[in-house]
């Protein structure tokens, strides 16, 4: 999956011309009640997340998100022995400072599974 950064730009307030992705901090797995879950990836930033969207271990995980170097590339995927669901919603945060400034932009991810 793709962050497009001119549409990131626009929903964190940020010129585009002035968007840089090394002033991203971070990329937080969310639970449904929005508070920051745990990554427990292998990707720098992520997390699993159960049936319910909540970030849990691989064991509980029916769909991830990790992301690694490229910040604006997630890769996403399930684990096809407990995802027997057709759909998953789950939401990252990603976190950027504007100079002094941390901006905050939640992202929901629609895993629909045929």
């Amino acid at each position: 999956m793709n962050i497009d950064p001119a549409a990131l730009s626009q929903l964190l307030g940020v010129a585009s011309t002035s968007f840089n992705d090394t002033n991203i901090t971070a990329i937080v797995p969310l639970n449904t009640d929005g508070t920051e879950g745990e990554n427990h990836t292998n990707g720098v930033y992520g997390g699993w997340f159960d049936k319910d969207g909540n970030p849990r271990y691989f064991a509980e995980g029916h769909v991830y998100i990790e992301v690694f170097s490229d910040l604006l590339h997630w890769n996403c995927g399930l684990q096809q022995a407990l995802c027997s669901d057709s759909q998953h919603t789950v939401t990252m945060q990603l976190q950027y400072h504007d100079g002094t400034v941390l901006k905050k932009v939640n992202i929901k991810v629609v895993f629909a599974i045929d």
